[in-house]
């Protein structure tokens, strides 16, 4: 898979390549056609007349330029011209802009990861670990409930505690606790608490 992947760029690519080198190719035929309209049309309007002077034997000769035939000439090369160039401009601006897209595609599809892998590199980037001290701290400010799990959450010094009740065979339930300050301290505030606790559930 991964071969015909390369080779489907790598034609792609070479596809890109001929269209803007065809482009530059139509653009130069352009130029050419407007410099030879200006030779062509020179030679065109340039008249030779002969004529013989008064009081003297022989012709003399008397060259002309007629400007409305040079403009004539050269207008209808000039047009050709300026339409070739036109057409390999523009062929230039839309394989740029294919060429563009083809490269935005790939790249959305290399960051088009499915969500559990998302969210399994931000765990592993973002986490913290949990030092002794940190757990001697959580067991006495729970020293009558059960400690079932410790979880850090991705922001350091607040950890998610799932507790039970000794006398209570109901199910366990979470709380948010603090534990970078000398002793931990159980978050109230509902918002925090269900920040910490919605987080670590969405990447758990």
């Amino acid at each position: 898979m991964k071969c015909r992947i390369y080779t489907i760029r790598e034609g792609g690519t070479k596809v890109h390549q001929k269209i803007n080198y065809l482009s530059y190719v139509i653009m130069v035929l352009g130029l050419l056609i407007i410099l030879f309209g200006i030779f062509t049309s020179i030679e065109m309007a340039t008249i030779d007349d002969y004529y013989e002077p008064s009081g003297f034997s022989g012709e003399d000769e008397e060259i002309r330029f007629e400007w409305t035939q040079f403009y004539y000439s050269f207008i209808q090369s000039l047009e050709a011209g300026i339409i070739m160039i036109g057409i390999g401009f523009i062929g230039l601006i839309l394989n740029q802009g294919n060429r563009l897209r083809h490269k935005q595609t790939e790249e959305l599809t290399k960051l088009s990861l499915p969500v559990s892998k998302q969210e399994s590199v931000y765990k592993v980037e973002e986490t913290w670990e949990l030092k002794e001290d940190d757990e001697r701290k959580i067991d006495e400010l729970y020293q009558d409930k059960a400690i079932l799990e410790i979880h850090p959450t991705l922001e350091e010094g607040y950890v998610v505690v799932t507790l039970k009740d000794f006398d209570n065979e109901g199910n366990s339930y979470q709380s948010v606790v603090y534990i970078s300050s000398q002793k931990a301290e159980e978050i109230k505030q509902p918002a925090l608490v269900e920040k910490y606790t919605k987080q670590l559930n969405n990447v758990g």
